[in-house]
């Protein structure tokens, strides 16, 4: 995965029919530094960067290739990694993409740390930092979700019972309130999605599995694996998982 901002230099001082060294003298740095940049072998200073935007007109997210970045399809990339339980991969990545584009990846990388079971203070910190700047209240509440496991993982249990504490309730769930206000013909298909959802969940915890370092360990495959089967496969599995719940309520 290319960084752009070398290019984007480049680009740019061509199109201020500008010299390295011109652009250097201007800048007050070496011709050598600018060369650098345009090969990709270097990126100027973070506090470099707000100039280099004024000098050429540009905003800082042109300046930096933002765009280029949506293009990448950076995270369906990282996600594919993490399917494929290449976290090393990912970290490789994301590490690398954060030089160029700092407060973005934080998010990401925290995920990568804590699915492969490392760093988990780092995690921690990356969440923490993404949680306080992320205006997605859908990947807030992944976070907190998240925070909640890294900190038992951590030995901060009363941290994460706190934090716990404030997540929403099921009635307040999207599986819940979401068909209300979905077209007729797609309720159905969704209450079943809902429905499985909720027998599978209920079995892993009576199973044991349903603890946060599940959570960690990615066991939401197995979710997926109930959703792949025909309907009629998943009528029997439904059933298996009643009565499962029976028995247990028997106890």
């Amino acid at each position: 995965m290319e960084l752009t901002v070398g290019r984007n230099i480049r680009r740019l001082r061509g199109n201020a029919n500008l010299t390295q060294e011109e652009l250097a003298q201007a800048l007050h740095i070496s011709p050598q530094s600018v060369s650098k940049w345009e090969r990709g072998e270097g990126y100027p200073d973070i506090t470099a960067l707000p100039g280099l935007a004024r000098f050429f007109g540009v905003t800082l997210d042109e300046l930096m290739g933002m765009d280029d970045f949506d293009d990448w399809n950076f995270h369906a990339n990282i996600s594919n990694l993490w399917r494929a339980g290449e976290y090393d991969e990912a970290e490789k990545i994301q590490r690398s993409m954060s030089k160029a584009f700092p407060g973005r990846i934080g998010g990401s990388l925290a995920t990568t740390l804590m699915l492969a079971g490392k760093n988990t203070k780092e995690a921690i910190a990356l969440f923490e930092q993404a949680l306080a700047g992320s205006p997605s209240e859908k990947f807030r509440s992944f976070i907190r979700a998240s925070l909640c496991c890294l900190y038992a993982t951590d030995d901060r249990h009363e941290q994460a019972l706190a934090l716990a504490r404030t997540l929403p309730h099921i009635w307040e769930s999207r599986e819940i309130l979401l068909p209300e206000f979905l077209p007729e013909e797609e309720k159905a298909a969704h209450n079943r999605r809902v429905v499985l959802t909720a027998l599978w969940l209920v079995c892993r915890k009576i199973e044991g599995k349903g603890n946060w370092e599940s959570v960690l360990n990615g066991s939401r495959s197995g979710l997926e694996s109930v959703y792949g089967l025909g309907v009629r496969a998943q009528d029997v599995h439904a059933r298996e998982m009643l009565e499962k719940i029976e028995e247990y309520l028997e106890k």
